[in-house]
């Protein structure tokens, strides 16, 4: 049976990079004889048509066995307050090199009345803890150390956050972790890329942190993954200067082969293509997209294995 992956998107900008996209995934699908089916959803953020958009979206999702996301261009706000209240994420994860950093979701409500321009979050305890979870699995699992980065002294936000995944220590066993404050971490990563495998933060930390993880490599790109109780959505990581580079579709590229390995089943596939757009994107990196696109896809079709010669 066929598997079935969903691209969704918000302008005709991104539906063009996402069908260069499917070209590649079509060409690393083949070279391993898998298949997958691949449909298109555009929504509307609109006020007119948020609802219609809503309603398909999550009939899309119920069909599908991956969904990868690229809609940066709307308001953050519209996207997160989608993902929080409709589709049910709690978690937001950052991967970027070899670095995972992972925060809870909150939604927000901003608002401008009587010249008073104000704004509003609000974050469930049980996302808090499912994020505490969520942190811990990864730890066990990946056999990775954690670090919290949040101020959990000073802030009621960390103290909780910080109680509820020491509740969730005992279900894991032995978990290697440490702590580092906010201003700790801006101070530890001035002047180098910090080592630190996996971060657990705050979903307000956690934009400047990602950003100082991605400032100083050489090729900064990475994938998000949204975290629901039976559903994970795969986007792109959005960073400066993007579009003065091949960024944005190597991210949505690395984000497919995620997708592909870890929803789909097909890692060989998943780290072909990994390692494809990784060759490509350091000799072009700054060319123009059909250059950096036809390397991946001459990349994808080479021999994987050269013979030895006598």
């Amino acid at each position: 049976m066929s598997k079935n992956i969903l691209f969704v998107y918000s302008d005709i900008l991104q539906k063009e990079t996402l069908e260069q996209c499917e070209i590649i995934l079509r060409a690393a699908l083949k070279r391993f004889r898998k298949r997958a089916d691949i449909t298109y959803m555009q929504f509307d953020f609109s006020p007119l048509g948020f609802t219609l958009s809503e309603k398909k979206l999550l009939s899309a999702i119920k069909n599908s066995d991956a969904v990868i996301w690229d809609s940066f261009e709307v308001p953050r706000e519209s996207e997160l307050n989608l993902a929080v209240k409709s589709l049910g994420v709690f978690a937001e994860v950052h991967n970027v090199g070899a670095s995972t950093l992972l925060s809870p979701l909150s939604q927000r409500q901003v608002s401008f009345d009587s010249d008073i321009l104000s704004a509003t979050h609000s974050l469930s305890e049980e996302n808090l803890r499912k994020a505490a979870k969520l942190a811990a699995t990864f730890s066990k699992q990946q056999k990775k150390s954690i670090t919290l980065c949040f101020d959990y002294e000073n802030t009621l936000y960390g103290k909780i956050l910080c109680r509820e995944f020491e509740k969730a220590l005992p279900l894991y066993g032995r978990i290697e972790m440490s702590e580092l404050s906010y201003n700790e971490f801006l101070w530890k990563s001035a002047s180098c890329v910090p080592d630190f495998p996996l971060l657990l933060t705050g979903e307000k930390e956690s934009e400047i942190v990602r950003l100082n993880l991605c400032a100083l490599k050489k090729f900064p790109i990475g994938y998000t993954v949204w975290h629901a109780d039976n559903l994970r959505i795969y986007r792109r990581e959005s960073l400066p200067y993007e579009k003065m580079n091949n960024s944005p579709v190597a991210g949505l590229l690395i984000a497919c082969a995620e997708a592909i390995d870890k929803e789909l089943g097909y890692r060989n596939v998943g780290l072909h293509l990994r390692k494809s757009v990784a060759l490509a994107l350091e000799k072009y990196a700054f060319s123009p997209k059909e250059d950096f696109v036809d390397e991946v896809l001459f990349l994808i079709n080479s021999r994987i294995r050269k013979k030895k010669e006598n």
